[in-house]
């Protein structure tokens, strides 16, 4: 047995009211969305912040705790 998939047929008329309406209904939500995404990125940028001082320790303590250990090429 198929699926029946019933879609909503719009006319230009009414596809133009509706973007129209959803337009504003945007406009005003964008702030509330920004504000809700400022923790949002303030934790993206401290997860990279962090993640790049784990790094930067990582090569302090090689640097400077074992700087004659021997290197070898990596055979791919």
């Amino acid at each position: 047995m198929t699926k029946r998939r019933l879609r909503k047929v719009y006319t230009d008329a009414e596809w133009g009211r509706k973007q129209t309406i959803e337009r504003r209904i945007n406009l005003v939500l964008y702030p509330i969305y920004f504000a809700l995404m400022i923790p949002y990125f303030i934790g993206v940028f401290f997860e990279k912040l962090a993640y790049g001082l784990k790094t930067t320790v990582g090569k302090l303590v090689s640097a400077t705790f074992f700087k004659k250990q021997r290197m070898v090429e990596d055979e791919d």
